[in-house]
């Protein structure tokens, strides 16, 4: 059957600039894969509280989101790299708008699990 008005997603051809798409340009937030391997300095462009799905708690929390200047998506801060930017900035989150970090992609051994998860630095 032939729906007229509807477009089959499946048949419509790939061009540039997404004529190549990497696994990592679908996903919502910041991961590893994104930085290739390599360390990369960021400038903090806003720290926004966003609702998500805690697979630790089984439900959904709000946790602190980091934009930079390299990415238009956020990278989710883990308790680890809030109490880094704690320490290098303050209690407020505002402090931290405008400074540049480091994030570094660390493969990590958790619950007998590989991890590549993202750790910011001064």
């Amino acid at each position: 059957m032939i729906l007229l008005g509807k477009i089959n997603h499946r048949t419509k051809p790939m061009t540039a600039p997404n004529a190549n798409p990497k696994w990592s340009d679908f996903a919502k937030y910041l991961r590893a894969e994104h930085l290739e391997g390599k360390t990369l300095v960021a400038k903090v462009i806003d720290i926004i509280p966003e609702e998500m799905y805690s697979q630790k708690d089984k439900r959904k929390i709000i946790k602190p989101v980091l934009y930079t200047d390299q990415f238009k998506i956020g990278l989710p801060l883990s308790e680890i790299n809030q109490a880094t930017l704690c320490r290098l900035f303050g209690n407020s989150t505002r402090a931290a708008v405008g400074h540049c970090v480091l994030l570094k992609p660390t493969k990590r051994t958790v619950g007998g699990e590989e991890k590549n998860p993202i750790y910011i630095h001064p």
